[in-house]
């Protein structure tokens, strides 16, 4: 975070893409996503990226659209929608609950 500012103007660089469980576990918050320091650090790394020319990237690990609408509206345009394990297990999970209901 100190040298972000360089690090967006190195020659070739010209896209970042913030992985929030590295840079929370990095920050010694592992997780906390509403964590007052993290939500400023996000904006902080974003802003420094728009001000830099520096294409905003971001990766949305849950599959949460919701999450995905907001990140597009902030400003990400480099995003990496979730994982296969968390898409499958949220959706066999929604599906079984589904499926309890068929059975009442």
């Amino acid at each position: 975070m100190d040298h972000l500012e360089e690090i967006f103007q190195v020659p070739g660089v010209n896209a970042f893409i913030i992985g929030p469980y590295d840079l929370s576990c990095s920050m010694g918050i592992p997780g906390q996503f509403n964590n007052k320091d993290f939500i400023n650090t996000m904006q902080h790394i974003l802003e420094t990226g728009k001000r830099l020319n520096c294409t905003a990237g971001l990766h949305v690990v849950e599959p949460d659209l919701n999450r995905l609408e907001q990140s597009i509206r902030e400003g990400y345009t480099f995003i990496a929608y979730s994982v296969d394990i968390r898409i499958i297990d949220t959706t066999v999970r929604a599906g079984i609950e589904k499926a309890k209901e068929f059975k009442k």
